[in-house]
């Protein structure tokens, strides 16, 4: 009933007041904790972090995301939903995991970067 009138979004155990109602009542900041930033987001500010830092472990992407993740899961399913993000990157070259556990950019990418800075 709240949903077919706009008012909660989200499953079953974990709803949230929707995007519209939180227009309404001034609460944008709130709904926006809640439901969390996008994908394309986080893996955007975490290939900024390795840009400027070089290189990271997984604690401190952790450390680095967190607050943009949705407020309603758990710790451990944030951390998960972490993972996932750095193996999609993996996945598409972005990123590489070194000895030590820790995270930095591909030479594919270094080597795109010196090519654009030329421009």
């Amino acid at each position: 009933m709240l949903r077919k009138a706009g008012l909660v979004e989200g499953r079953k155990n974990n709803l949230i007041i929707s995007k519209k109602l939180a227009q309404k009542i001034d609460r944008e900041a709130e709904y926006s904790k809640s439901k969390g930033f996008s994908k394309q987001f986080i893996c955007d500010l975490i290939l900024k972090a390795l840009d400027e830092h070089g290189e990271l472990t997984k604690a401190k992407i952790d450390e680095l995301v967190m607050e943009y993740l949705p407020q309603h899961q758990t710790e451990t399913q944030r951390k998960w939903k972490v993972s996932n993000y750095l193996s999609d990157l993996k996945e598409a070259g972005e990123i590489e995991l070194s000895t030590g556990k820790i995270w930095r950019r591909t030479n594919k990418h270094e080597v795109y970067l010196k090519k654009h800075e030329a421009d």
